[in-house]
């Protein structure tokens, strides 16, 4: 090698295991890789070139990686440790202002049969890695028999790190993974703070994770996920974690514009180490206070195992509230679209929760569910508000329910301006009896499928257009009824179908609906109502058997006769047309009346 002088170059000797011969460094700390030795032939292992590299860097130092495949191998030489834990291959420790390049550079770990993690950083401050490519070379429909997990890329109680236009592929264990302990409970959050992770792609990865750590200020922006194993990306609070007061284990945390495809290559095989046979695409299972999922496109390949687009939940299955307590907060979900969700799927899963949330603006396309919420993990004790918006999304072709509830509570629930068409056999919306809802409004949606709510106390359907041949298209039922339970169906458009159902509870208010009923079906029917108020409501049926215009009725006091006691006021009246049927049934105890 030439060892002549240039200027701001220094040049030394390197030692004779790493190949002899010259290396140079620059005054400015801009290093090279393979001055140390390294080959990047994907031949030679260049581990031990790779940490003499490492070991030279200081605080602003530049490491560079030329095009080329860089063999590393953790059976070959002894791992090295991050507070105790001996499993990485490469470490960066107490570094700051670090850059860290190399377009067109693979770093490659195919060891088998062995945990490892191929890259650690830690306790590092301003770091900047771009252009990177971290192959582990395992991937579960290859190696279905992995039980040992391999980590890509580990990055722990950092801070200003940025990781842009990298690539993650093939590994059996995660191709990022942020913490703040490996495998360690933690016990002060948030940790590592504005993180950014641009650009990047994952591939044949279990998953992009962070785990029980907390991150303040986090993006993950404009990735591409392909056959993620698990999880596209995901926020866990998996390990046990003592939180003070508003702390929360995530603050302020954006996914924006990421694409994640699940192809006919997809495999998840039972035995190959993954601890469940179903995928998420966005996997919230944390403490978050600040979340935004915006515009992201989750396509999935339709006929895989169970799976779910986006999941919010606050703690995983079997979790306590000692472990983590604390209910999310402040979470907005629009913009992005979900396809191809296989059977005993659902677009969003939610827990309940979550203090504020609003899903606005999502486009839901041949999934089994649209949006459920139901609970997941264990739940809180002395939890009391929580406020779920779901407003202006698009469902398509939604198998099962477009919106579920199974949870044991709601407390306040508004849905607003969606719209519902294409096939499927069941509801627009279903309350299951389950689930109490303390208040609820449901208000200008368009559907082509019903509305059974089986459990409310304060209830408002509004303004809203449904055209069904479901046997009922408003189904509402207060179960366990409240005398204080309120129940108003007004301003209703309703097509087809058998009307409304309305049931056990205090108080029902049916005023100003259009009701346009095929053949012999029932425009409206009502049972077990303290109070019940009729008025301006238009009703026709095809075949002309029912008809009910502008009525006004108190159903009041239960006169001990078998008739409830009826009141027509403002000279409104019952009107029939022609056919055999009546207009307006009423049951009070035991048989229906039939008035008109």
């Amino acid at each position: 090698m030439d060892d002549s002088k240039v200027d701001n170059v220094i040049y030394f000797k390197a030692p004779s295991n790493l190949g002899g011969g010259y290396a140079k460094r620059n005054e400015d700390w801009k290093l090279n890789a393979k001055w140390f030795g390294a080959k990047g032939d994907g031949v030679t292992d260049d581990t031990l070139s790779i940490r003499k590299a490492i070991d030279s860097l200081k605080d602003s130092s530049v490491l560079y990686f030329p095009p080329g495949k860089y063999k590393i191998s953790r059976n070959a030489h002894s791992p090295l440790a991050i507070e105790g834990i001996n499993t990485y291959v490469l470490r960066i420790m107490a570094k700051k202002n670090l850059t860290i390049s190399g377009y067109g550079a693979e770093i490659i770990q195919p060891d088998v049969d062995v945990d490892g993690v191929s890259l650690g950083i830690f306790n590092c401050e301003n770091v900047h890695i771009e252009g990177l490519e971290f192959d582990g070379e395992h991937i579960y429909d290859i190696d279905n028999e992995i039980n040992h997990k391999q980590q890509l890329f580990h990055l722990i109680k950092c801070q200003k790190i940025s990781i842009m236009r990298c690539s993650f592929r093939r590994a059996s264990g995660a191709g990022l993974l942020i913490t703040n302990m490996y495998k360690k409970p933690v016990t002060r959050s948030p940790n590592n703070d504005n993180v950014i992770i641009f650009g990047c792609t994952f591939e044949n990865i279990t998953q992009a994770t962070t785990y029980g750590a907390g991150t303040a200020l986090m993006r993950i922006i404009g990735n591409s996920f392909k056959n993620t194993y698990l999880s596209a990306f995901k926020l866990s609070s998996d390990q046990s974690d003592t939180i003070a007061g508003d702390d929360m284990q995530y603050r302020d945390v954006v996914i924006s514009d990421n694409i994640a495809v699940w192809d006919d290559n997809y495999v998840n095989p039972n035995n190959g180490g993954v601890p469940n046979n179903y995928f998420t695409g966005i996997d919230c299972v944390s403490n978050v206070k600040s979340l935004i999922i915006t515009n992201n496109i989750l396509e999935f390949d339709g006929h895989g195992p169970s799976g779910t687009g986006i999941k919010i939940n606050w703690a995983e299955s079997g979790q306590s509230t000692t472990d983590i307590g604390y209910a999310n907060k402040n979470i907005l979900i629009t913009g992005n679209i979900i396809r191809n969700l296989s059977s005993g799927s659902a677009a969003i899963q939610l827990s309940p929760y979550v203090s504020a949330l609003t899903i606005a603006n999502n486009l839901f396309e041949n999934c089994h569910n649209g949006i459920r919420v139901n609970v997941m993990g264990a739940s809180i004790t002395g939890f009391e508000a929580s406020t779920h918006i779901i407003e202006s999304n698009q469902f398509i072709n939604i198998g099962n329910a477009n919106i579920i509830t199974d949870s044991l509570f709601i407390y306040n629930m508004l849905i607003k301006n969606n719209s519902c068409s294409g096939s499927g056999d069941l509801q627009f919306i279903y309350i299951n009896s389950n689930c109490n809802v303390t208040n609820l409004v449901i208000e200008n949606n368009d559907s082509n499928k019903n509305i059974s709510i089986n459990k409310f106390d304060k209830l408002l359907i509004k303004n809203n257009n449904i055209s069904t041949t479901s046997s009922v298209a408003i189904f509402v039922d207060g179960a366990e009824k409240q005398a204080d339970s309120v129940a108003i169906i007004s301003g209703n458009t309703v097509m087809g179908g058998n009307g409304s159902l309305v049931r056990n509870c205090g108080k029902a208010v049916f005023d100003e609906n259009k009701y346009f009923c095929n053949g012999d079906q029932k425009a409206a029917r009502f049972s077990l109502i303290d109070n019940l108020y009729i008025s301006a409501n238009v009703i026709e049926s095809a075949s002309g058997n029912y008809g009910l215009t502008d009525v006004v009725a108190a159903f009041g006091n239960y006169n001990g006769t078998g008739v409830p006691e009826l009141e027509l006021a403002n000279g409104s009246q019952y009107s029939r047309l022609d056919g055999s049927g009546d207009c307006l049934y009423l049951r009070r105890s035991g048989n229906w009346i039939a008035i008109g």
